[in-house]
């Protein structure tokens, strides 16, 4: 069995280090103080979270992945499936139905999973108003047993159309749930400063700051080289460097080529520069449907800076190496188009440095271009 776990939310034994990160955390939920958290995509914020929650006993989360959200209906729907669940698991649904009667909830089982799935045939679309008697059943299923309200890629709330008015009405009825800790995680730092930072928002200074960065390596290495040895498998001291230079030194991605690593090889087996070349063809075929749907939204010139930024980074895209590339001297054309292709989430930008949202994709760019 495969033990290397990414693209989801890890806990216990397949959970690494983070150990002040856990103490601090768990400190400040048990005080109830509200929490913002910083980070990059894939770099462990939610499975910290969760760690420290899991550790503590005492909360139950409540976790709202806002990612894609485009209206207050569509948040208030999904606090309320949110609600649903953990009601269901605390035997409080009947209860819960009732109070929502209004609102027409549905419960059924999905045929194709088998997991539960609750549905509000509510006519009309929910809005703000509605807020009031959610953050209402939120306190009712606190005192039940004391939760804590996970609100992930928070900053997606900036794209609601509404957003000035739903972000001030959130910010009115959290500021009274005073005995309930809200964490409020981000992958995109500049959406989330404007939130929590921007003088002008309702949430300015409404939650203490936290910054989770990629494991350092002293800390990670030991932990995946003991996941390798646990299969029989064993990896040499040189290949670390290779490894986090192609996942971009981001915790998930490395978990994910470590995870491909294991999968083309055997136990026994000495992982050597092959194994990694293997693991990056088989990560690239896994991928390829969602690559080659992206290839047909770009445009040629989207393609060549793309291609500069995989080969030569995005610390400089107006130098002159950068603009080579791109078969262009134009650097406003350049800048222009990093911004078009960060709206489409296929790049973004970090301390003055363009990167890949997907270090898969850019692999796959890389190999094509050479044909």
């Amino acid at each position: 069995m495969n033990p290397f776990k990414y693209g989801s939310i890890v806990v216990a034994e397949h959970f690494c280090g983070r150990e002040k990160l856990i103490t601090q955390l768990q400190g400040h939920i048990f005080s109830a103080q509200n929490i913002v958290i910083y980070g990059e995509r894939r770099v462990g914020k939610t499975s910290l979270i969760y760690e420290a929650i899991r550790r503590q006993k005492k909360f139950r989360p409540l976790r709202l992945d806002l990612m894609d959200i485009k209206s207050t209906d569509m948040l208030c729907r999904k606090i309320l499936h949110a609600l649903a669940l953990l009601e269901k698991e605390t035997g409080g649904i009947e209860r819960f139905f009732k109070s929502l009667a209004a609102l027409r909830p549905i419960f059924s089982i999905d045929p194709i999973t088998g997991s539960p799935t609750i549905s509000f045939d509510s006519e009309a679309p929910l809005s703000t108003d509605n807020l009031h008697e959610i953050f209402n059943q939120i306190k009712k299923a606190d005192e039940q047993k004391p939760i804590v309200i996970v609100l992930d890629e928070f900053q997606s709330i900036m794209d609601i159309d509404d957003t000035t008015a739903v972000i001030a009405e959130l910010r009115s009825h959290i500021q009274h749930a005073t005995n309930i800790p809200f964490i409020f995680a981000g992958s995109i730092r500049k959406k989330m400063e404007r939130i929590f930072i921007s003088k002008n928002s309702p949430f300015f200074k409404s939650a203490l700051p936290l910054s989770v960065k990629p494991l350092g390596r002293d800390e990670f290495i030991p932990f995946l080289t003991d996941k390798f040895q646990s299969g029989g498998r064993t990896i040499n001291d040189d290949l670390w460097e290779n490894i986090f230079d192609l996942a971009g030194e981001t915790t998930g991605d490395v978990q994910q080529l470590c995870e491909a690593m294991w999968s083309v090889s055997e136990s026994g087996a000495t992982l050597n520069q092959n194994h990694i070349y293997q693991a990056v063809e088989l990560l690239i075929s896994r991928e390829i449907l969602s690559s080659q749907s992206i290839m047909t939204r770009l445009t040629e010139f989207q393609v060549k800076v793309l291609l500069s930024l995989a080969r030569i980074g995005g610390k400089k895209p107006t130098s002159k190496a950068f603009l080579k590339q791109t078969g262009s001297y134009n650097a406003s054309s350049v800048t222009k188009t990093l911004k078009r292709l960060e709206k489409t989430k296929i790049i973004y930008q970090i301390d003055h440095d363009w990167k890949f949202f997907n270090p898969v994709f850019k692999q796959y760019l890389l190999k094509n271009s050479a044909r």
